[in-house]
């Protein structure tokens, strides 16, 4: 299909949009996705739409496409803005979680950092993933995170790692 077609679907849903009809601007909006799978507009404008009709995993799909077309693109702040969307309809999310920490370490925001890599560890920790969350433990403690170390030691207890679980927990105490 043509730019020419695309625009012209873009501008019907529009339409659609200000004569107050967001069911048929969906539609659209879809069949435009349909036809061009990386237009940013038709992704953007379905993510709002879905969150307004509270059709969450929807939104929040959409706006983990956007977060991840940016990320991509090395457009950090962007991304960012569409991660976080992403963390307020799902906040288990754990794609959007691991690649907000990773902006936020890469931009300076360590404190932002460490407390999602430390949301991280913990998710992986209840999900029983103790590799994946030992990884974004020692990621948070890079970061001089003090609650990691008590993770660590559940990671360690959960081994049945004795003295390496007493170890955190007393390096936990200590600070």
């Amino acid at each position: 299909m043509s730019d020419e077609e695309v625009n012209k679907l873009l501008n019907e849903a529009k339409e659609k949009l200000m004569q107050g009809n967001a069911d048929s601007a969906i539609a659209i909006f879809e069949k435009v996705i349909e036809l061009d799978a990386h237009n940013a507009e038709a992704h953007s404008r379905l993510a709002d739409l879905y969150a307004a009709k509270g059709l969450k995993d929807k939104a929040a799909a959409e706006f983990l496409f956007l977060g991840n077309a940016y990320y991509e693109s090395s457009l950090f702040k962007n991304a960012l803005k569409y991660l976080q969307k992403v963390l307020e309809l799902d906040p288990d999310n754990l794609d959007a979680r691991v690649k907000a920490a990773e902006i936020y370490a890469n931009e300076a925001m360590e404190r932002e950092a460490k407390l999602e890599f430390l949301a991280i560890a913990e998710k992986y920790f209840d999900l029983n993933d103790l590799k994946k969350s030992e990884e974004f433990t020692h990621k948070a403690i890079d970061l001089k995170s003090i609650e990691a170390h008590y993770v660590m030691g559940l990671i360690n207890l959960k081994r049945e790692m004795w003295k390496e679980a007493a170890s955190e927990f007393e390096l936990l105490l200590k600070i």
